[in-house]
């Protein structure tokens, strides 16, 4: 490799790397864990708790009761083949994305048994 090459391959490894801290970043200041009364004062900031539901199980296993106390009253609640409830979480900052999204709890036998985030 002549000396050219090694400046431009540590110029990209330069870019790589900032992008990647760049990244991070944003997700921390994106996501937030779970709290309660913020979910309720700030439905239009839901998306950045959303993650955070999903990943800790934090409603498998628990009744609906228990899920509205928490969260509040759902926006739908469908009850096709199994009971769902339905939260809109408000529309996440994206360059590509413009669409709001929902978490969607799914219940059988009268406990949670899947949480997800559904995109339209």
């Amino acid at each position: 490799m002549n000396w050219l090459n090694k400046k431009r391959l540590k110029k990209v490894a330069v870019i790589l790397i900032a992008a990647f801290f760049i990244s991070q970043l944003l997700l921390l200041i994106f996501e937030k864990d779970f709290a309660q009364a913020e979910w309720q004062s700030k439905p239009q900031e839901r998306y950045q708790m959303v993650d955070d539901i999903i990943e800790s199980q934090l409603f498998i296993g628990k009744s609906q009761a228990d899920v509205i106390t928490l969260l509040g009253q759902p926006a739908l609640t469908l009850n096709n083949q199994k009971l769902q409830l339905i939260y809109r979480l408000g529309k996440a900052p994206s360059f590509f994305d413009n669409d709001e999204a929902e978490l969607v709890i799914t219940f059988q036998d009268k406990k949670v048994i899947k949480v997800t985030e559904n995109k339209n």
